[in-house]
């Protein structure tokens, strides 16, 4: 799967996510039995979400890496925008 990323506001800070994603499949219920198949759902697997912080003395950009230290309701929320973004018009096959 390639990884991907997308800026996404978090607590009103703007942070890099980098993250794989897998669309949805339906399943197909109909025909004989070993055609058949169950629905496969989307999947969304967060790599890192990264904010910028001020660059060092040399003048490079310096991030720092926040999943360890998020809570499940701002994973759930990163999670809900990359779902937004895929199922809107916006996308395209760049990101598949």
């Amino acid at each position: 799967m390639k990884t991907n990323t997308i800026d996404v506001v978090v607590a009103d800070v703007d942070m890099e996510v980098e993250f794989t994603y897998s669309a949805a499949i339906p399943g197909i219920y109909t025909g004989p039995w070993e055609h058949s198949y169950p629905d496969e759902p989307e999947e969304i697997e967060i790599m890192a979400v990264r904010c910028q912080m001020p660059a060092d003395k040399n003048g490079k950009p310096m991030y720092v890496d926040l999943l360890g230290v998020l809570t499940i309701d701002a994973l759930t929320d990163i999670e809900q925008s990359i779902s937004d973004y895929y199922n809107s018009e916006r996308w395209d096959d760049q990101y598949v």
